[in-house]
């Protein structure tokens, strides 16, 4: 879980470096304000109209290596096999 101050210090961080690419795996409804792209099981495409939704289908992630400058993955491990 992430603290308060590291959510801090990866939003600095990420407005520090706006012309990343940015992924939110496994947000569910609280995806980063920073995050280009936000992934998830669910199918949230209602929910964040306007900005780029994958819904995640198969066990293999749908991104090419190397594609994101940044990953956020909270909450996710304890739903990982």
């Amino acid at each position: 879980m992430l603290k308060r101050t590291s959510i801090n210090i990866v939003n600095k961080t990420l407005e520090t470096n706006s012309s990343w690419k940015v992924l939110d795996i496994g947000c569910g409804y609280t995806a980063n304000k920073n995050a280009n792209t936000i992934a998830d099981v669910q199918d949230l495409s209602n929910f964040y109209k306007g900005r780029n939704f994958v819904q995640i289908l198969e066990k293999n992630l749908p991104f090419n290596d190397k594609e994101f400058d940044f990953v956020i993955a909270s909450h996710v491990l304890e739903h990982v096999e």
